[in-house]
């Protein structure tokens, strides 16, 4: 009934392509955990992105909030402004390159949901309501490569903690950086 420990991912970011541009991989995660949680919105963005607003360098950025219904409502929602988005959300959404530009809220409806239905059934849970999914959102920007044994993969860690389900989503503008996992856990 402990901690299970972490999931590593590692993304290869070679590509055929020549001059490849920089890019991105959007990653959720939802975790469905034993007790609830004040916070269940955690957000994560690596370093090296602009700003959509005055194309400035951004530094890393993480913060966690408490609603992860909230930010996948609004990423549904065709009404909302990136704007609107980030007023509520701290800068989040950002420009992975500025030429061409490749903008994150591009693929917002990609956030706009995790699929409670599957992780009430991995969890043996029919009463699984929102306060018990914490929910994991991150922008990883990199540069694609050519080289035959590339250096710096993307990489990223899933701390499982005390999980009984966890579901993983990962897409990018590239299509060969896109899949979705789910995952049943069990505790010893």
């Amino acid at each position: 009934e402990g901690d299970i420990g972490d999931i590593w991912f590692v993304i290869n970011h070679r590509i055929v392509e020549e001059s490849p541009p920089v890019s991105y991989i959007g990653v959720m995660v939802a975790k469905v955990l034993k007790t609830e949680l004040a916070s269940t919105l955690e957000l994560y963005r690596n370093e090296a992105w602009f700003s959509l607003q005055d194309e400035t360098e951004l530094s890393y950025f993480r913060a966690l909030f408490e609603s992860a219904q909230n930010f996948t409502t609004i990423h549904k929602d065709s009404s909302i402004s990136v704007e609107s988005f980030n007023k509520q959300f701290k800068n989040w959404h950002a420009l992975a390159d500025l030429n061409p530009k490749l903008p994150s809220w591009e693929l917002r409806r990609e956030w706009g949901n995790y699929n409670l239905a599957c992780l009430r059934q991995l969890s043996e849970d029919e009463n699984l309501n929102a306060s018990n999914i914490f929910v994991q959102a991150r922008l990883l920007r990199f540069s694609p490569t050519t080289k035959s044994e590339p250096g710096n993969p993307v990489a990223w860690v899933v701390k499982l903690g005390n999980a009984k389900a966890v579901y993983i989503k990962i897409f990018s503008p590239i299509s060969d950086f896109r899949g979705e996992y789910y995952i049943r856990l069990a505790h010893h």
